[in-house]
């Protein structure tokens, strides 16, 4: 060991052990504390910084929790490296996350938007769905924000596991009582076990602290978007609160896109892309006039774009620059600022509940090659036809939806696209995306697909809008996509009801049928719905009474409709009351503890009001 160190630095040597002193320095103490330290590490040969945990009574499952950890890094989730036990201690080896805590970043910056706070929200629980679905699941118990980083690139990854736990279904409660005390639910301090839905009130909490400035419940005032979901969240009793990640999930989904709803899924980092992509940037320098560090574009309105962003000049964007890109979203010339912004139907592309612009003026993705940390772009109602510059891409949310379209084989290597908007294109042979193994959602509505059986073949798919296709008549390979989670289907058939109806794994289904139906009875085995659109001249609810999970339901049947199906639906918070039999509702609403807005006509609203006139908190309105 060097023998000039400080004290403050040689005395971090102690907590080094034997094993790792060959190849690593400390560099700093992060944490210390009676029973566990944390020590910031430099790798000697690489320079490579490394996070080593030390544990002087480490729990029986430390090496099992390591295992699975080391399985689920990535998207989130900080990747392992080595456990081992020495001197009586036990020693976890870990990625360093670059980037600045969300506490630090509150504190400096002030409440975040509300918007931005339930985007922090969906990233979280999207880590938090892979942690609760393992068997047995992996409860975190200190989602705070203090535990969340964010990176250079923006993501969100979830740090310090130290007490999590594995749920056991044979506890009453935790056997270690530990937590952060504004945070933590109540069940954390012992009056019963934790399990999935206590990282949900620890969420909630987060939400409350990154859109208030303040950690306590008691102090700010939740944004009005968010308010009702970080309400729920932290109810006292667990069973009062979002009963999973995903369904927090959709209700931040509502949140951010303002009720439009879209299913949505995890980034993954680029990091390998910055290499390949940084030869190939070193290889291209000098093409631009003059200055041999410029970039030269090829799309005008790609420049403009990249311009506003970084508050440049045209002409004066370097090489360097282009990796401060993350994002690049436009509809036509003009653009938009988010992901969540767009809603497609078929043709029909809104942005913000507006139509979306036309005429946009790019014709080439030739400058996307060199885009180095792009994750998500969105290029819609464009004039492209060649895909080629995307090929090997690292995007990981791909909108072309309005362009000439046709041939999608150079997407067929992008291994990590996970949002895929196709539609409006010439599209016929869906095959490419059958190399995509990440992707989980797709939506290919007004293309020319004829069938669904390459679709049905892509590894991940879990959602899919196949709208307004004029030659798909044929929908069969749809009974094979039993892991769909959430379709949109038009038009559909009264006999393709009882195939749809065969997709048991449905939990958010959007169809339109014009044949007239007796009831809802083709679709009673899709117990696990939790939003249902059905356009159609149906003539009664009978079947939706066994979705008792349902949260979200708009039939838009023959009116009046009897309501009384959905008396055992004590999840639903939306409900659109246009079709149904006015006079019964007044024997329906008061069972439905969590509603949270309804849909009436003019000549409805005196009387559901009068219904609902001691919730003030439910929104009674015309629906949109």
């Amino acid at each position: 060991m060097p023998s000039d160190r400080d004290d403050e630095q040689s005395a971090l040597w102690r907590f080094l052990p034997p094993e790792l002193g060959e190849e690593y320095e400390p560099l700093a103490l992060l944490k210390d504390g009676p029973e566990r330290q944390t020590v910031l590490l430099r790798a000697r040969e690489t320079g490579e910084k490394l996070v080593l945990k030390r544990l002087l009574h480490p729990a029986e499952d430390a090496e099992r929790k390591f295992a699975l950890l080391s399985r689920l890094a990535g998207d989130g989730i900080p990747k392992m490296y080595r456990f081992f036990r020495s001197d009586g201690a036990a020693y976890l080896l870990r990625e360093y996350v670059e980037g600045e805590s969300l506490l630090d970043l509150v504190q400096k910056r002030g409440p975040f938007p509300a918007a931005e706070t339930a985007r922090v929200g969906l990233s979280l629980c999207r880590t938090l769905r892979r942690l609760h679905s393992q068997d047995p699941p992996l409860i975190h118990r200190d989602i705070k924000a203090e535990n969340i980083v964010r990176t250079p690139a923006g993501a969100f990854v979830l740090i310090d596991f130290d007490i999590s736990r594995f749920y056991d279904r044979k506890d009453s409660r935790d056997t270690e009582l530990r937590g952060t005390a504004f945070s933590a639910p109540p069940e954390q301090f012992g009056y019963r076990q934790t399990d999935p839905r206590s990282d949900i009130y620890a969420l909630g909490v987060l939400l409350h602290e990154l859109s208030t400035g303040e950690c306590r419940l008691e102090e700010g005032e939740t944004p009005a978007p968010l308010r009702a979901v970080v309400s729920r969240c932290t109810r006292f009793d667990p069973k009062d609160r979002y009963q999973s990640a995903a369904a927090l999930e959709r209700a931040l989904e509502r949140a951010v896109r303002g009720r439009r709803r879209r299913a949505v899924l995890p980034a993954l980092c680029a990091l390998l892309a910055v290499c390949v992509l940084a030869g190939a940037s070193f290889w291209q320098r000098g093409s631009a006039a003059g200055d041999p560090d410029l970039y030269a574009f090829s799309s005008p309105a790609i420049e403009a774009e990249v311009c506003r962003q970084l508050g440049k000049e045209p002409g004066t964007v370097t090489w360097d620059d282009l990796a401060q890109i993350t994002h690049l979203f436009l509809c036509g010339d003009e653009h938009f600022n988010s992901w969540w912004e767009m809603d497609i139907h078929g043709a029909e592309l809104r942005i913000s509940g507006e139509l979306g612009a036309e005429g946009g003026t790019v014709d080439t993705l030739e400058d996307l090659r060199y885009f180095s940390a792009l994750q998500e772009l969105a290029l819609c109602n464009q004039r492209i036809t060649d895909l080629s510059p995307l090929e090997g891409s690292w995007v990981q949310r791909l909108a072309l939806h309005g362009n000439r379209i046709a041939d999608l084989s150079p997407l067929s290597g992008c291994e990590h696209l996970l949002d895929l908007y196709i539609g409006d294109n010439p599209v016929r042979d869906l095959s490419p995306l059958i190399g995509c193994r990440e992707l989980c959602n797709l939506s290919a509505g007004a293309t020319a697909v004829t069938d669904l059986t390459a679709a049905a073949a892509i590894p991940k798919l879990r959602f899919l809008s196949i709208m307004d296709c004029r030659g798909l008549t044929d929908i069969s390979a749809l009974g094979s996509m039993t892991r769909l989670t959430c379709l949109f289907i038009r038009p559909v058939r009264e006999a393709d009801l009882a195939l749809i109806g065969g997709l048991t794994g449905l939990e958010q289904l959007y169809l339109w049928c014009d044949e007239p139906l007796e009831d809802m009875t083709a679709l009673s085995a899709l117990t696990g719905l939790t939003h249902l659109f059905a356009d159609m001249p149906v003539a009664s609810l009978a079947g939706v009474e066994t979705m008792t999970g349902m949260e979200f339901l708009d039939v838009r049947g023959t009116a009046p409709m009897d309501p009384s199906p959905l008396r055992g639906l004590t999840e639903l918070e939306d409900l659109n009351a246009e079709h149904l039999d006015t006079p019964a509702l007044e024997d329906v609403l008061p069972a439905l503890p969590f509603l949270r807005r309804v849909g009436c006509t003019a000549e409805q609203a005196e009387a559901v009001g009068r219904m609902l006139a001691g919730r003030p908190d439910v929104e009674v309105s015309p629906w949109e």
